[in-house]
């Protein structure tokens, strides 16, 4: 497994690096309908050549919002679905951030996707603990810069450049809160994510909102609502699907 030695810090470009610029109006479709709230299928759609990003917001709030760690475990179990239901053509890159930082965990510490079937429960492990245990302190919220990083990541990655690759490529964006950037950025680096899709590619974002209510105060639940609100429009605008996840409700992946 090439895990990330120590934290490689990842600097994340601007869209134009790749020679892509952002679209103008997002891209719909029969797969931008999110489903209902806490869908949890029994085993992952797997797709021939998948290719996975699971993207965590890790500021300090994950204290409050996911104190047992579901965010971890559920990777985890997502992992070992894979592992004994796929013929190695699913990928997976980790991706943690917190403020401005950025991190690959997988493919040594570098944009990029690892085959899980080459790991065993040890690295499953390791990995869990680095997504539980990585955080900075900081004063805002960046979503921007990731969603930049994960886009160049995809856009320079071999299956959505290979004619006829008909490579699946599926970014899963897990936070508990609101980005402190203009919304309106927000969601035109969702639609470019979506608009990576042509004939050799398919790009979906979902989102998932994580929340504790049994620690809120009023003006506290008020702003998960919005939160959850604006994780729904990066999902269609992304193409994808929002899953909304209260308190010690089981988190899955495998929507």
């Amino acid at each position: 497994m090439r895990m990330r030695s120590g934290l490689a810090l990842v600097a994340v470009g601007f869209l134009t690096a790749c020679g892509e610029t952002a679209p103008q109006a997002p891209r719909t479709g029969a797969d931008a309908t999110p489903p209902a709230a806490n869908a949890t299928p029994s085993a992952p759609v797997l797709r021939q050549n998948e290719k996975i990003v699971f993207a965590f917001d890790e500021e300090p709030s994950w204290t409050v919002a996911d104190p047992g760690g579901l965010r971890g475990q559920a990777l985890v179990t997502y992992l070992d679905s894979v592992r004994s239901s796929d013929t190695g053509t699913t990928s997976v890159g980790v991706f943690v951030f917190s403020g401005f930082t950025a991190v690959w965990l997988t493919h040594g510490g570098t944009p990029g996707f690892d085959d899980p079937s080459s790991w065993d429960q040890i690295d499953q492990s390791r990995l869990e603990g680095e997504v539980l245990g990585y955080g900075a302190d900081s004063n805002s919220v960046d979503f921007v810069s990731p969603l930049n990083g994960i886009y160049s990541a995809i856009a320079s990655d071999e299956g959505a450049a290979t004619t006829n690759s008909n490579t699946f490529y599926r970014v899963i964006f897990v936070t508990d809160t609101m980005p402190s950037n203009d919304s309106s950025a927000v969601l035109t680096h969702c639609q470019a994510l979506r608009a990576l899709s042509n004939a050799r590619a398919t790009v979906v974002l979902d989102t998932v909102f994580l929340y504790e209510p049994a620690v809120a105060s009023p003006s506290s639940s008020a702003s998960a609502e919005n939160s959850a609100a604006f994780l729904r429009q990066m999902a269609q605008a992304g193409g994808g699907h929002f899953d909304d996840v209260e308190g010690q409700t089981p988190l899955s992946f495998q929507f």
